[in-house]
């Protein structure tokens, strides 16, 4: 099954965010922005190696090395969905190899998602313009307010990113989220949906 999808991704859509299976072409949009930053190849690249796919693995890698622009990277994109499968698929990939490359790429986007935690209370803004470093929330989320799914899942993959760098910055980045939700008062208990950034109470 992997080999069909990957293969068929390779013919039809290579450098493309997403196959759309029925048309046979690529699709580039969406929480990725419009821009074509591969984001299949950066999601299936911990599961190429593991599955020894050594060909499709090498061929994935020099993408990464070679191909992967961030100059390119010029539109709104969603912190948490570039985190998990950008930054966590690329350090998974250093994990399995000790390829630099993986580490070295994991660490510039990480870099790139940085401004959405310049807020008043430090907590992230959902989506990041990687050019001008402005970030914002989603209108509908409660009055822009952050998801408590998205900024409360950013922690492996920043704390271990600044094991492998020697770079605290951005464990300290998610480990002052962990300090705020500690200190905010739960509504019988539990955590609300959203929280926002700026004034630090919960939303609706």
């Amino acid at each position: 099954m992997m080999k069909h999808a990957w293969g068929n991704y390779v013919r039809h859509a290579w450098g493309k965010n997403e196959l759309r299976p029925v048309s046979k072409r690529g699709h580039s949009a969406s929480i990725f922005g419009a821009m074509p930053l591969g984001a299949t190849i950066l999601d299936g690249l911990d599961t190429l190696y593991v599955m020894g796919l050594d060909t499709e693995f090498k061929q994935a890698r020099d993408w990464v090395a070679n191909e992967l622009d961030l100059a390119a990277m010029t539109s709104d994109v969603s912190v948490f969905e570039v985190n998990i499968r950008f930054v966590g698929g690329l350090l998974a990939c250093f994990a399995l190899t000790g390829d630099v490359i993986f580490r070295d790429k994991a660490q510039q986007i990480a870099d790139k998602l940085l401004p959405a935690f310049d807020t008043p209370t430090g907590i992230p803004n959902a989506l990041v313009n990687f050019k001008t470093g402005n970030s914002k929330n989603y209108y509908w989320a409660s009055g822009g307010s952050s998801i408590l799914s998205e900024f409360g899942t950013l922690h492996l993959e920043m704390a271990y990113l600044s094991d492998v760098t020697g770079n605290p910055i951005y464990r300290n980045k998610v480990d002052h989220i962990r300090k705020v939700l500690q200190e905010l008062e739960k509504p019988n208990g539990l955590y609300p949906n959203y929280l926002n950034p700026k004034t630090g109470k919960w939303g609706q």
